[in-house]
This record gives structure tokens, sequence and C-alpha cells, in this order.
């Protein structure tokens, strides 16, 4: 029976080796797939949340009721919060 003693010195370099190898492989794959696959790389990667902008609707609504802004200036930022 063959012990791993048997295959000689040389034995952990070639084990060494063919890990690196595939070590390499993969990179190499990976920078393919990666270099080839068209995408759109400039998008976040969290789109906005959609009731972010009810959110400040909703404060805008709050102040004018506190009567902190009057009816002109709450006309006002809610036609700009909806332009977003």
């Amino acid at each position: 029976m063959m012990d791993w003693e048997d295959m000689g010195p040389g034995n952990g370099a070639m084990v060494f080796a063919w890990i690196l190898g595939l070590l390499l492989l993969v990179g190499l794959i990976a920078l393919a797939v990666t270099v080839l696959i068209p995408g759109d790389r400039t998008r976040a990667t969290h789109p906005p949340h959609p009731d972010a902008q009810s959110a400040a609707e909703s404060e805008l609504e709050l102040r004018y009721a506190r009567g902190e802004i009057d009816a002109a200036a709450f006309v006002e930022a809610r036609s700009v919060l909806r332009q977003r």
C-alpha cells in the first residue's frame, strides 16, 4: 500500500502548486465574468425608499397644521417635494 511518505519530499510543493493553480483559475474566471458581463455599475445598491417623499410631505403638513408656515409656503414646498 502506498503512503504519503512514499511519494517523496516534493509532495508538499505539488499540493501547494495545485491549490495555488486552482485559486488562480477561480480568480481569473471571476475577473472574466465581472469584465465581460455588461451591467449598470453606476446605480446605487439601495434605491431610495418609496415612502421617503410621503414622510417629507407629512412633516410639511404637520408644520402647516401647527401654524409654523402659511398656506403659500405650504403650497410652494409641497410642489418642490413632488417635483423630485
